[in-house]
């Protein structure tokens, strides 16, 4: 019998997470904080109440059905006391806009090929196939793998974004049943991964070493202004991955807002309020950095 998982949504559609049209798996859960985070809803490997603010009409309900104090109006504001929270799910069922939900939840690989299939012809017709995405997926390096092999059995290209920061009998587990890897590159300084994202990246470098030419591999490098663009990162980065392979594709990512909402959504604060988003000319200067070294590097 298969492992059962956790995941937050499937999404499909994605043009943008390996070839042809993907349809994306998120996985629940994982070990870096990285500071510009689009996605904060898969960090945390426990499911969480998420409040939308757009959806929410101040009906109260939510605070009427919770009968353990956390949720509370205040100053006409909905207000939850995370730590009182249980996760009955009485708010979550009780809200007539969906404004209430939670952030994750439980599934079987058997689930996910079933929802899949729907698109099948879609997705194969396009060249595309399944991309399982987080958080981090090979942290449920069990689910994955159950996962992975039986979409491969069914005739499906499997990819995996990833930050590596696993241990690598995780990644040995997987490995047979992925076809594409797109791998995160944060900042090359030990000290500096560990000020943006919670954790050093020794164990990244390491992994990138073992893995890189076993499996088709995508750098993806998120491009931070005044975050992992300075004191040398990018130009580090760039000559790590020219030492591996001169011609490797390495994906610059431009730093974005999209995801800044879902913080307060969770009840989280959003730490790069003041960060601006790089222009065109500034990610021209940062792909030129990557060129230099004969990388085969685009701006996505």
């Amino acid at each position: 019998m298969s492992t059962s998982g956790i995941i937050t949504n499937i999404q499909s559609y994605s043009l943008h997470d390996g070839p042809g049209a993907r349809t994306v798996v998120f996985l629940k859960g994982c070990p870096l904080k990285c500071r510009w985070c689009a996605n904060p809803e898969t960090q945390h490997f426990e499911i969480e109440l998420y409040r939308s603010e757009i959806r929410c009409m101040y009906c109260k309900i939510c605070a009427l059905s919770c009968k353990n104090g956390a949720v509370t109006v205040a100053d006409n504001r909905i207000e939850i006391d995370r730590d009182k929270c249980i996760k009955c799910g009485a708010c979550v069922e009780n809200c007539p806009t969906e404004a209430m939900t939670f952030s994750g939840h439980e599934t079987t690989p058997e689930e996910i090929l079933k929802e899949i299939e729907k698109e099948r012809a879609y997705i194969l017709n396009s060249g595309g196939g399944v991309t399982f995405s987080g958080g981090e997926p090979l942290a449920q390096s069990d689910f994955l793998h159950d996962a992975a092999k039986l979409l491969k059995d069914a005739g499906y290209h499997v990819a995996i974004e990833t930050c590596f920061d696993v241990p690598y009998e995780n990644i040995e587990l997987c490995l047979p049943y992925i076809d594409l890897l797109l791998v995160d590159l944060k900042a090359i300084s030990p000290e500096r991964h560990k000020e943006l994202t919670g954790r050093d990246n020794v164990q990244i470098l390491e992994n990138i070493k073992r893995v890189y030419g076993l499996k088709p591999f995508i750098f993806r490098i998120p491009i931070i202004p005044g975050q992992n663009d300075i004191s040398g990162e990018l130009e580090g980065m760039a000559q790590f991955i020219s030492d591996l392979d001169a011609e490797a594709r390495v994906d610059l990512m431009p730093y974005h807002v999209l995801g800044r909402v879902k913080y307060e959504n969770l009840g989280r604060d959003y730490g790069l309020n003041e960060t601006p988003v790089p222009d065109k000319d500034y990610m021209n200067n940062v792909l030129q950095v990557f060129l230099n070294q004969g990388l085969n590097a685009e701006i996505v």
